[in-house]
């Protein structure tokens, strides 16, 4: 869960001049945008909190803010200096179908493997098959967590155990999934009974930002290739700042578009 220091952090890199007035490390339960106004040189904000305290209670406060602004014709990404070539970004955090994001990841993912040297040998229901240099790297993509996700684990871990670790395995799904069913609770709540069985299998778990396809987060293990490896390396830093700001989003709303 997200802490007051991490939304503070994340404010500021969006060139916002707000800074929550609670203490640090308390975890931020929800931060709702329950009014915002635009003007040229600033923005007015109206957030609502629900915070934990010290004593593990929730607390709910209003939080209102005028801040000066700069500018951007676009939430600034992070992924700009670790892509060759940027992908386009999607203009809202929310997918329509389940369909939609299992196209959105593969063309992600199929993008940043090519753009590493990766060959893609076979597209199938099941994984994508991507070589390099005569390694293998088994893909499965996944969009939402839950028993499909398992599934798919399972066939990758019977394949490791085939091919023992000379080969890469892999799941992708999107980063934050409460518009296909799956909410941030019941998210991390799967993480935490499962991601240990990913870890002990030398099972990769990705996570594809809902916003923009340049970025592709590992969540347990990194390929062995060096250039996959110093790219994910890289993005593991920013996941923190990316569920932050998926929290400043207005909950609840399956068309939240970027302002």
């Amino acid at each position: 869960m997200s802490t007051v220091k991490d939304a503070n952090e994340v404010l500021a890199a969006q060139k916002l001049n707000i800074k929550l007035p609670h203490p640090e490390h308390w975890e931020i339960k929800e931060m709702e945008i329950l009014e915002k106004k635009d003007y040229p040189d600033s923005v007015h904000v109206l957030l609502g909190l629900k915070m934990i305290n010290d004593e593990g209670k929730e607390i709910s406060d209003l939080y209102y803010s005028e801040s000066k602004v700069e500018r951007e014709p676009k939430f600034k990404m992070m992924s700009t200096n670790l892509r060759k070539k940027n992908l386009p970004l999607r203009d809202k955090m929310a997918f329509d179908a389940i369909s939609d994001a299992q196209e959105y990841i593969e063309f992600a993912i199929k993008s940043l493997i090519e753009e590493n040297g990766y060959t893609i040998e076979e597209t199938s229901q099941d994984y994508i098959l991507a070589t390099k240099n005569e390694r293998d790297f088994y893909i499965c993509i996944v969009p939402i967590y839950g028993d499909e996700c398992m599934k798919k684990l399972d066939l990758l871990i019977s394949y490791r155990e085939q091919y023992g670790d000379s080969k890469d395995y892999g799941i992708l799904s999107v980063a934050f999934q409460k518009s296909l069913g799956v909410s941030r609770l019941d998210q991390d709540q799967w993480m935490s009974n499962n991601i240990e069985k990913f870890s002990t299998n030398h099972v990769g778990l990705y996570a594809v930002d809902n916003l923009d396809p340049n970025s592709i987060y590992p969540l347990t293990i990194y390929p062995k290739d060096k250039d996959l490896r110093k790219y994910f390396i890289k993005k593991s830093t920013q996941w923190t700042l990316l569920k932050t700001r998926d929290t400043a989003y207005r909950p609840g709303s399956k068309d939240t578009d970027i302002k």
